[in-house]
C-alpha cells in the first residue's frame, strides 16, 4: 500500500511539474507576441511621412489619404448618435490607424469617404 501511494504522490508531482511548466511557455509566448505586434507598430507608424501626414486636409479622400501615408495598419468604423433636440442626425465615421501600439500612432477619420478629422497622439 506504501508503495502505491508514493507512486501516486510521484505522478501528480510530474503532472504540477508539467502543468507550471506549460503555464510557462504560454506566459513566454504571449509577452514575446505583445513585444512582435509592438515592434510591427512602430514599424507602421515610421512608414508614414510627417510632411505628408501635415498635408492631409478636410475634404481629402480615403484614396488621396491612402495614396499619401500608404495602407492604414487597422481601421474602425463607428456611429454617432444624432441629437434630437437639434434636429442632428446620426454620422458614421470610418477612422484608419497607423502605429497603434507605437509612442505616437497616427489617426485620420472620414465621413461619407472624405477626411474631417486628424490626430497624432
Amino acid at each position: 500500500m506504501g508503495k502505491v501511494l508514493r507512486g501516486v504522490g510521484a505522478t501528480v508531482k510530474w503532472i504540477t511539474i508539467l502543468g507550471v511548466l506549460a503555464i510557462v511557455v504560454v506566459i513566454i509566448a504571449v509577452i514575446v507576441g505583445l513585444g512582435s505586434a509592438a515592434d510591427e507598430s512602430q514599424e507602421g507608424a515610421d512608414r508614414v511621412d510627417p510632411e505628408a501626414f501635415a498635408e492631409i486636409e478636410p475634404g481629402d479622400s480615403q484614396r488621396e489619404v491612402r495614396q499619401a501615408l500608404g495602407e492604414p495598419e487597422s481601421d474602425q468604423e463607428s456611429e454617432v448618435a444624432g441629437i434630437e433636440e437639434l434636429d442632428v442626425e446620426s454620422t458614421q465615421y470610418d477612422c484608419w490607424y497607423w502605429g497603434v501600439l507605437s509612442e505616437s500612432p497616427y489617426q485620420v477619420c472620414f465621413e461619407n469617404g472624405s477626411v474631417v478629422t486628424k490626430s497624432r497622439y
